[in-house]
């Protein structure tokens, strides 16, 4: 299939989609995601049927807002299940304040970064409008010092890391969303 796309001359289409979910190199990596697409519908009762209302699902009118997207309840819903781990990264993080010889002052910390999730799951819930004004207020305040004997060094790391592990999960979960929002205002302003 992809050979005979190459070869159709003037197919702007399929070499823009080339140009964008490819490396320089080669486009293995779409046609792994064409083959895997491929795969899923043939296991739905109606195959033809089931990807007529994928591609459905993108079509957008000029008016349309971001927030009536077919899609994006599936995105909110992704989004507020990756929250809800990060969530219990931090409460693994707020136990181990609470452990003998445990780094007690980042309990504050912990706390804090807690608010800011519930917030955003909360946010994600209602419009990702909200879920992104509430990305912009994401402030990670500096690690309350732990010096001295009375704290099990151990613990002071197993703080730090999920604290780090933290800060890279939702790196990565802004980086989705972004790419979301992008995708979405495509959509709507490609019309």
């Amino acid at each position: 299939m992809f050979e005979e796309q190459y070869s159709i001359e003037q197919n702007e289409r399929f070499f823009d989609l080339i140009d964008r979910y490819t490396s320089d190199r080669n486009d293995l990596d779409i046609q792994l995601m064409v083959r895997k697409l491929y795969d899923f519908a043939r296991s739905n009762p109606d195959p033809n049927g089931w990807l007529e209302m994928i591609v459905s699902q993108y079509d957008v009118t000029e008016d349309s807002s971001i927030d009536s997207l077919p899609f994006l309840s599936f995105l909110l819903q992704e989004v507020t299940t990756q929250l809800m781990g990060i969530e219990s990264i931090l409460k693994q993080g707020l136990e181990l304040t609470k452990l003998p010889g445990g780094p007690a002052p980042r309990a504050v910390n912990a706390e804090e970064d807690l608010a800011q999730i519930h917030r955003l799951i909360s946010a994600s819930k209602h419009s990702f409008a909200d879920l992104h004004e509430e990305m912009q207020n994401l402030n990670f305040t500096r690690l309350k010092p732990c010096k001295g004997e009375a704290y099990d060094s151990q613990l002071l790391d197993d703080f730090g890391e999920l604290r780090k592990k933290l800060k890279q999960v939702l790196k990565n979960f802004m980086l989705i969303c972004f790419l979301g929002l992008c995708m979405a205002t495509w959509l709507i302003l490609r019309k």
